[in-house]
């Protein structure tokens, strides 16, 4: 068994990934290129790019002509941290909210899709439906009618969720089954 696998070059295949497993972890534990983020390790300097653009687009948001371009900075803040990372989160929301001072609910739509999504990933019941309550509205406002039965759908489902209390279920299957019933 062990002559086979040398024979086949197994041992370089696992020795190879050993060596490549052992540099993540060498690189994880090094306190100058990463920073532990509530249970995410992220890398020390995407973090700080990241925040670099969420300042940028909070500067750029207090011009109602740039909120957009804000919206977009955000996207790209967001697009840097991890999905485990809840700053991905607030730069998703925080995307959708001057996308929708811009008027562009389409794309805000799309960020509070992401940013469900990326709740969801996380476990984070409430937060998850209500980025989908948000991104419902936005479509709707958009006229996007699939979005906004996609989005409110998800709310549904996740309201039945036992993580939720009755009356988080109650309030967001009343939001989620009056953007179902408008047409």
């Amino acid at each position: 068994m062990i002559g086979s696998a040398a024979r086949s070059g197994g041992w370089r295949r696992t020795s190879g990934a050993l060596a490549l497993a052992l540099g993540a972890v060498a690189l994880a534990a090094a306190p100058s290129t990463a920073l532990d983020q509530g249970g995410c390790l992220e890398e020390a300097t995407t973090v700080r790019v990241s925040e670099k653009l969420v300042h940028q687009a909070d500067a750029l948001a207090e011009e109602e002509s740039s909120w957009e371009t804000a919206g977009e900075l955000m996207l790209e803040a967001a697009s840097l941290r991890l999905e485990c990372s809840p700053e991905r989160h607030e730069a998703l929301r925080t995307a959708a909210r001057y996308f929708q001072y811009a008027g562009a609910f389409g794309r805000a739509s799309d960020a509070s899709f992401e940013a469900g999504q990326h709740c969801v990933w996380n476990g984070h019941v409430s937060a998850a439906a209500e980025a989908f309550i948000e991104s419902a509205t936005y479509a709707q406002e958009a006229g996007d009618h699939a979005r906004r039965i996609e989005a409110a759908g998800y709310a549904v489902r996740l309201a039945g969720s036992p993580h939720l209390t009755y009356m988080q279920r109650l309030a967001i299957r009343g939001r989620a089954d009056r953007l179902l019933g408008d047409g």
